[in-house]
């Protein structure tokens, strides 16, 4: 298994490094998609930004996501956003299994 890291543009993620997480903080979307550049060459498999980055980031670049070889998982600043947090779940597994199984509607 690949190492595992953690983006955040404030210091609330350090936590993360207990648990052997790699911790990077950006204040700016431009800096994070660099630490991202440098995660896929340093064989990464796995990252977690805090939706607020991962909202920066996309107002930046909406297709950001297709130029990493491994997922990028958003970290849920508040509870109140599940609709978010469901989309996010439907576009990994639907990656992941080559259809979208998380939504009644798409289960037979």
């Amino acid at each position: 298994m690949g190492n595992i890291a953690v983006l955040d543009d404030k210091r609330n993620i350090f936590g993360f490094s207990i648990i052997g997480f790699e911790v990077f903080q950006s204040l700016s979307s431009k800096k994070a998609l660099k630490i991202l550049e440098t995660l896929q060459s340093s064989g990464f498999s796995i990252v977690y930004m805090t939706e607020s980055l991962l909202n920066k980031v996309a107002e930046k670049n909406k297709t950001f996501r297709n130029n990493f070889a491994f997922p990028i998982i958003s970290i849920s600043s508040t509870c109140n956003n599940k609709s978010l947090i469901t989309s996010e779940i439907e576009k990994l597994v639907q990656t992941a299994v080559g259809m979208n199984i998380v939504t009644k509607e798409n289960r037979r």
